[in-house]
């Protein structure tokens, strides 16, 4: 399978060429840290040193632009940092494995990661899950694997030689999915494909098959589900042709090293969120039902197929 790293960039050449999708990008290796609050008074360095040690950093991948993105998850964030009397740093990053990155590395405080991510950080012992939402009554989602309607492919064996787009490496949906079913037909993985690109966003799959840009794609359910519910034209010619096992929805999640007063308090405002009009609010932006507590059994199927992959976190 030729693999093409940079087809990200590809992909999004060709979309604006044809005026089909604008997007905003930024450097992969770039991190933004956007804090909510901004500091009004002046203060003395015990004081600022103290401030420092009292925020809690905030991973989330800016799968989109990083405007976007902050507007997505402001309300989310300013409503912790009420809730919990503390302020909290947004750390924006591009790919699941700066995520990683920053875990491992202790720059990360929390974050909102994908299923398989945690799974991959769980056993690594740098992610702790604490909390996951319900959302559209669902506690768990899927891969699809889809195609246009006018496409002569109506099975994953009819994807052989064909143009694909993977969302990200470390995506459950958007790559271990696929490339476990695939695996399990007893194709190899690594010729499988014609062609193969990173687009580093559900969405940006979804328009790249739409608009031709390549034969299928493996995307996140919860995404197309919501697109299926809103009735949006952009998926009108598509059908899915294959879906994976479900994996528990996108936990929040926490260094191990944070204190566990501080797990606990924002395990308890996580829990609590619906509770109150404001909180529902934040939750409605989110498209979340509510929280509940994190059942590490729904994301063993992750575990279970990087062991069939023989792929060790």
């Amino acid at each position: 399978m030729k693999r093409i790293r940079t087809g990200f960039l590809a992909l999004l050449s060709l979309l604006f060429v044809l005026g089909l999708v604008s997007v905003a990008c930024s450097s992969v290796d770039e991190q933004m840290i956007i804090p909510i609050k901004q500091q009004t008074t002046y203060a003395s360095e015990q004081e600022l040193a103290r401030e420092s040690e009292e925020k809690l950093k905030f991973a989330i991948l800016s799968n989109v632009s990083i405007k976007e993105t902050y507007h997505t998850y402001y309300n989310f964030i300013h409503h912790l940092e009420e809730e919990l009397g503390m302020e909290i740093e947004i750390i924006q990053l591009n790919t699941y494995d700066e995520i990683l990155s920053v875990f491992t590395k202790g720059e990360a405080d929390a974050g909102l990661v994908c299923g398989y991510l945690s799974v991959l950080g769980s056993e690594q012992g740098v992610m702790e899950r604490i909390a996951m939402p319900i959302i559209n009554g669902k506690e768990q989602y899927t891969s699809y694997i889809i195609t246009r309607k006018e496409s002569e492919i109506n099975s994953l064996h009819d994807l052989k030689g064909k143009s694909f787009a993977f969302s990200d490496p470390d995506s459950f949906a958007g790559y271990l999915v696929p490339k476990f079913l695939i695996e399990s037909e007893g194709y190899d993985f690594s010729n499988f494909f014609q062609r193969t690109f990173f687009t580093y966003s559900h969405d940006h799959s979804i328009a790249a098959v739409v608009n031709g840009l390549v034969d299928a794609a493996a995307v996140y359910s919860t995404s197309y589900d919501k697109l299926v519910k809103e009735q949006d034209p952009l998926i009108e010619g598509i059908k899915v042709v294959a879906e994976g096992a479900f994996v528990g929805n996108q936990p929040i999640i926490v260094n191990p090293s944070l204190p566990s007063t501080q797990k606990e308090e924002l395990k308890k405002v996580l829990l609590h969120l619906h509770e109150k009009e404001a909180g529902q609010e934040v939750l409605e932006l989110l498209n979340y039902d509510y929280f509940v507590e994190a059942d590490d059994r729904l994301f063993s199927p992750a575990l279970i197929m990087l062991e069939s992959l023989n792929e060790k976190p």
